[in-house]
């Protein structure tokens, strides 16, 4: 049987070796307001309380995954279905994950990982973003 192994990547999406590997980060017992349930981006709009979050608004605050009830992931593993294996993933107009980066004007690009393969989103937020012209 295969060894199941862990892939944690830094902020440009690099995968980080065993001697430096990183933790997962997990905010628990977490207020939400306005998102679209867990797998839905999100942002922290203070102290404990995070908000659905669309490409089309300037992130001014830590971006996250709701990756249970009450729990933002900004940093670990996200298991779900349907993924395209080894593509980026960016926060989605509908406030979901997408490998399809935002392309409208007055959108925002914020990376939020990479498909490890169709089940496992390795996130790796960032306070990285662009604005489209």
């Amino acid at each position: 049987m295969p060894q199941s192994k862990t892939v944690m990547v830094d902020e440009n999406d690099e995968i980080v070796h065993p001697e430096g590997l990183q933790v997962p980060v997990v905010f628990k017992n977490q207020s939400l307001l306005g998102t679209q349930g867990i797998g839905s981006c999100v942002m922290n709009i203070g102290v404990g309380v995070w908000s659905g979050y669309p490409s089309n608004a300037e992130p001014t605050g830590q971006i996250g995954i709701q990756t249970g009830i009450n729990e933002i992931t900004i940093q670990g593993i996200f298991k779900t279905t349907g993924l395209t294996v080894a593509s980026k993933y960016y926060v989605g107009l509908n406030q979901l994950p997408t490998d399809t980066p935002p392309s409208g004007s007055g959108e925002f690009v914020v990376p939020i990982g990479f498909a490890l393969d169709a089940e496992t989103l390795v996130i790796n937020t960032t306070q990285t973003y662009i604005e489209l012209a």
